[in-house]
């Protein structure tokens, strides 16, 4: 069951500038208790349908989860989201942030030219500004959406914080005609790519159903992951850097740098992308098994999913029959709700299917949330088929 209705905040970063360290402190605090009373999905259509995908994720693939972290886990994948726009306005960040496994062979690739691949985990914009105060060219791809919203501001960024020319920093539309021609000619040029290989759309197409994506195992589940990385190095013979983020507590960020990944032009290039995507993935399920709350992605995973059903759910749990003064309440462990402009939808978590519904119903489901409703209040036909569907369950199953 969803917490009580919070106020929510509205957005806290509304324009980049530069700060330092001590600011940059004062303003996270600010932040984090901005979100400790933040947040409830039913008071946003918009948050309500993120809720309502972001706890299908949660169920399917990490299944031990308990529901009651559900919404804890959502609001610290906003509060993360917001951090990490925060860090990257910070002058001095870099400074304060524990490296793992950076060796002299990662500077070496970096400052000649590499993909690094790297995920929505954590502080993920601070390895741009590691670069930056390096001195290190690099290009940054990013989707269609994040280019027009910030490309400008993402460039005014490093302008500030470089003492470089600008032209040392390109900024790559991940959806642009010819994206992919443009990212091998940085590469050839020896500059760095850094790629979010979880991002929402790029390299190539953005349908996940596509030749550019294969089934990758992840946590419980499957994802359709695209391979775009591992071609770009089979292509132009560039090493792979894999990188990962992510918050012990909130100001203390690491950065781990994983062993470089070299071309082998011995193995099959088919069999060998394939094998580098899975890789890659694995990387990233250790950190959000660790750190569920401070993946971003958890907010698009249902265009990556790759559902692979059993009937578990379905054996050795029979319905219950209704007591004759039973109430019953919504199922919010299996179903959710959300709108989209006049459109209502019920959405089962197993699976990711949603089904349309009419307002009245909608408005049924959401107040059985939280008080239980009567059956005499239902339609006959109403109440067998959310009954028998396990859309509504008696009260006392609910203890």
């Amino acid at each position: 069951m969803l917490a009580p209705c919070i106020k929510p905040v509205l957005t806290f970063i509304q324009k980049a500038y530069i700060m330092q360290y001590d600011e940059y402190l004062q303003q996270s605090r600010e932040l984090l208790s901005c979100y400790n009373e933040y947040l409830c999905p039913n008071a946003d259509k918009t948050f309500l349908m993120q809720f309502t995908l972001v706890s299908a994720g949660l169920k399917n693939f990490l299944p031990a989860l308990p529901e009651s972290r559900y919404l804890q886990i959502f609001k610290g994948i906003h509060l993360h989201q917001q951090l990490s726009v925060l860090e990257q306005c910070c002058d001095n960040i870099a400074d304060h942030i524990n490296y793992l496994n950076l060796t002299p062979r990662h500077w070496h690739f970096m400052q000649r030219g590499c993909i690094i691949c790297t995920f929505h985990t954590g502080s993920y914009r601070s390895i741009n500004l590691l670069l930056t105060n390096h001195d290190i060219s690099f290009a940054l791809v990013v989707s269609d959406k994040m280019y027009r919203a910030q490309g400008e501001e993402l460039l005014n960024l490093y302008q500030n914080h470089s003492r470089k020319d600008a032209k040392e920093f390109v900024l790559i539309n991940a959806e642009a005609p010819g994206a992919f021609l443009t990212m091998i000619r940085q590469l050839k040029t020896g500059k760095t790519l850094v790629v979010y290989a979880d991002g929402n759309t790029g390299l190539g197409m953005s349908n996940h159903q596509n030749k550019n994506c294969s089934v990758v195992p992840f946590l419980s589940q499957q994802l359709y992951a695209r391979t775009g990385i591992a071609y770009l190095s089979a292509i132009t013979g560039a090493t792979i850097l894999p990188v990962v983020s992510y918050r012990s507590t909130i100001h203390d960020i690491y950065m781990e740098f994983y062993d470089p990944i070299e071309n082998n032009p011995e193995i099959d290039r088919e069999t060998g992308c394939g094998q580098t995507t899975r890789y890659l993935y694995q990387i990233l399920a250790k950190i959000v098994q660790s750190y569920p709350e401070q993946w971003e992605a958890w907010l698009y995973l249902h265009n990556m999913i790759h559902i692979a059903m059993n009937d578990e759910h379905n054996h050795n749990n029979l319905i219950r029959p209704l007591k004759p003064s039973e109430r019953l309440y919504f199922n919010s462990d299996e179903f959710g709700i959300f709108r989209e402009a006049e459109c209502y939808f019920l959405f089962r978590k197993a699976g990711f299917l949603s089904y349309p519904v009419d307002e009245t119903i909608y408005y049924l489901l959401l107040n059985a949330t939280y008080t239980p409703v009567s059956k005499k209040r239902l339609n006959k036909q109403v109440f067998k088929e959310l009954f028998e569907n396990k859309v509504l369950v008696g009260e006392n199953t609910m203890n």
